[in-house]
């Protein structure tokens, strides 16, 4: 039975010969069928160090640079009798062709249309007119469908509402009707100058995005869809800025019952 070299008698015979200034040392993996002197041993019995097979996986070869011209080694790892003097510098890469910036000019354009303009601005060139429409719409219908006739809401009235949902983003408090409380200690006069909590709480509850009577049974997001799309839109019209974007996630707490919430073990969210 042929008996391979261990990593310790590879190194022996690799400083034993005249030194050149680059070697590789190369383990070929062995033949499935080939099994050593010293591999016959209890694999469960794994304490003692002695058992373990002191042969490497495969046969050693020992290559020369005198030989062929070895690529520049990328490991700084050495033994104790050889050395690489490794030296590294700073270059700019070199590519056999680099991107099309083609959008280039379209981009410079939105930077001048959008230069000097508010938050609230941009906020409104996403969140114009036909997205308050559909909203207005889409939530009298829902109201009717309920029966609910004295409900009749307009674009002002959406718009105030988002404002408070808005403001209650940044603006926390435990219960929803402590922002309409006369209270000193936490008072808000501009969301009770805003609407009372009657009106917040009737739109609240039919606010819609979709016609429930035109379900779209393959479409798991048909309540949003509609909305989602006139958004998809705007974000491609008014939301690219860069020719390199990188895509972020953000998870969003909800207790609801839907077919696309997931469970992600380690994320309370």
């Amino acid at each position: 039975m042929k008996r391979f070299l261990t990593i310790e008698q590879a190194l022996a015979q690799l400083f034993e010969e005249e030194p050149i200034e680059e070697r590789d040392m190369v383990i070929i993996p062995p033949n499935p069928s080939a099994v050593s002197d010293e591999e016959d041993f209890d694999e469960n019995d794994l304490t003692n160090v002695g058992v373990l097979p002191s042969d490497t996986a495969g046969e050693l070869e020992i290559h020369n640079s005198v030989d062929y011209d070895l690529p520049e080694p990328y490991s700084t790892r050495s033994y104790s009798r050889i050395s690489h003097n490794l030296k590294w510098r700073k270059t700019d890469a070199i590519y056999s062709s680099s991107p099309f910036n083609g959008e280039k000019e379209d981009v410079i354009k939105l930077e001048n249309d959008l230069h000097g303009k508010s938050p609230s601005d941009i906020f409104s060139l996403i969140f114009d007119e036909d997205l308050y429409s559909l909203i207005v719409e889409q939530s009298n219908i829902y109201a009717k469908q309920m029966n609910r006739p004295n409900i009749c809401i307009i674009i002002q009235d959406i718009q105030r509402f988002i404002g408070i949902l808005l403001f209650t983003g940044y603006y926390s408090l435990p219960q929803e009707r402590m922002y309409w409380s006369n209270d000193s200690d936490i008072s808000i006069p501009i969301i009770r100058d805003t609407m009372t909590q009657l009106q917040f709480r009737n739109l609240k509850y039919n606010i819609h995005l979709a016609d429930n009577t035109k379900i779209d049974i393959h479409d798991r997001f048909y309540k949003v869809r509609p909305y989602i799309n006139i958004l998809n839109n705007k974000f491609q019209q008014f939301g690219i800025f860069k020719h390199h974007l990188s895509i972020d996630e953000q998870m969003i707490p909800y207790r609801g019952r839907h077919s696309c919430k997931m469970f992600i073990k380690g994320k309370p969210i």
